[in-house]
């Protein structure tokens, strides 16, 4: 596949040719720090998407080579959110600054700024997104610890010390363990047998449950 360019006095080139200069001039540049690499990642896919190596689907391979080229350069975003469901979301915004960087390209006057900035906006927004995703995962590790703690309460002896935990669940956190305990106690679950780090715990309802036989032990007296 050929193109003609002013550049070369308008005589043909290969369009792979173009693309690996392109490609060769941007991996000096990375390696110089010339420029700033996230920019230079835009301008190349303005490039690679305006000179249409292929007969069909470029903007597709496009969005496929500026994806790769964010992972390339430490933008690992589009790892845990789809980086094609945020330009589904968001295509008339994305398509109208496509547009705006391809107008006059051919003339050597493109308008990059609008793509330049919708792609960083792309990446501060799931940046964003993918901090509630560590949020929320490590919420639910430490809801799921928790409630670990409470399931082996609930098998140890009706009294039982901190050290049981530790020894049954030796890589979860002492903090961990106390916001259990803590937690624990004010749903009237449990209730702490004295202070201090050898104190020890009773489930309540075991104490109801030994009441009652208390008394019914007195009663047939």
């Amino acid at each position: 596949m050929e193109i003609k360019t002013k550049f070369h006095s308008q005589k043909t080139i290969n369009k792979r040719n173009k693309l690996d200069d392109l490609y060769a001039e941007l991996k000096l540049s990375y390696s110089k720090n010339t420029y700033e690499k996230l920019l230079l990642s835009i301008l190349l896919f303005v490039d690679f998407y305006n000179v249409k190596c292929f007969a069909e689907k470029n903007e597709y391979t496009s969005l496929l080579l500026i994806q790769l080229l964010f992972f390339n350069i430490g933008f690992d975003n589009f790892k845990y959110v789809s980086f094609y469901e945020y330009i589904t979301k968001n295509f008339e915004e994305y398509r109208s600054s496509l547009i705006a960087a391809s107008f006059s390209y051919e003339e050597g006057l493109s308008q990059p700024l609008h793509i330049i900035r919708f792609f960083i906006k792309a990446l501060k927004e799931t940046y964003i997104e993918v901090e509630q995703i560590v949020k929320n995962n490590q919420f639910d590790q430490t809801l799921n610890k928790s409630y670990s703690i409470q399931n082996t309460i609930f098998k140890l002896p009706e009294v039982f010390q901190k050290d049981d935990l530790r020894r049954m669940h030796p890589y979860i956190s002492d903090s961990t363990i106390n916001r259990t305990l803590v937690r624990l106690r004010e749903e009237g679950m449990i209730k702490p047998l004295g202070k201090g780090r050898s104190a020890k715990w009773i489930r309540i309802k075991d104490m109801e449950k030994f009441a009652v036989e208390e008394q019914m032990a007195l009663d047939i007296f």
